[in-house]
């Protein structure tokens, strides 16, 4: 068990040198109707990982699987492609990781902005790091939760711009003593 978590770390650091790379990477496997997302993603793994791999991605669970995609969907560095694809995934949490990824396009918070997830829609209606027209987009949501959250969020966006920094005092004295010495 021990070893695994380690060989899945490396994986990960492997593909994180990697994920750079892929940034035309033709994800048209992921149309495939007839195959589990778990087969098309350890498909996706063997084809732009070292071989040396290939073992550890044989025996990664789907848990395991959706465990390297979070962490791919937050990765600063992760192709806009990868995270479209990671966009429309079946598990919510690697939609969520999509949405807190500093780099996603505003297209996919629009997206993720109308997911069929409730968990996901309020997790972004709180992001006071999202764009004003996504929150405003959320502040519209059929669910009041999820609006009321993202017009909260809007609220203390529009406060935080608002507010003028106090300015320092400085004490005459003191200041004077400083550049004498």
């Amino acid at each position: 068990m021990q070893n695994s978590l380690i060989n899945i770390e490396i994986m990960i650091s492997d593909l994180k040198k990697i994920i750079k790379n892929i940034a035309n990477y033709d994800f048209d496997f992921l149309l495939i109707n007839n195959v589990s997302e778990e087969v098309k993603w350890k498909w996706f793994f063997k084809n732009v990982l070292p071989t040396q791999f290939y073992p550890l991605i044989e025996s990664l669970s789907k848990d395991k699987i959706n465990l390297v995609l979070e962490i791919l969907a937050g990765y600063d560095e992760s192709p806009l492609q990868l995270l479209s694809e990671l966009t429309c995934h079946s598990n919510e949490e690697i939609r969520l990781c999509v949405a807190d990824n500093p780099n996603v396009s505003r297209l996919l918070l629009f997206l993720l902005a109308c997911d069929e997830s409730m968990d996901v829609r309020l997790t972004m209606a709180s992001n006071q790091n999202l764009p004003v027209d996504i929150l405003e987009k959320l502040s519209q949501d059929e669910n009041p939760y999820i609006s009321n959250k993202a017009l909260n969020t809007l609220r203390r966006v529009e406060n935080k711009q608002n507010t003028i920094p106090m300015p320092v005092v400085v004490n005459i004295r003191n200041f004077e003593k400083l550049v004498r010495n």
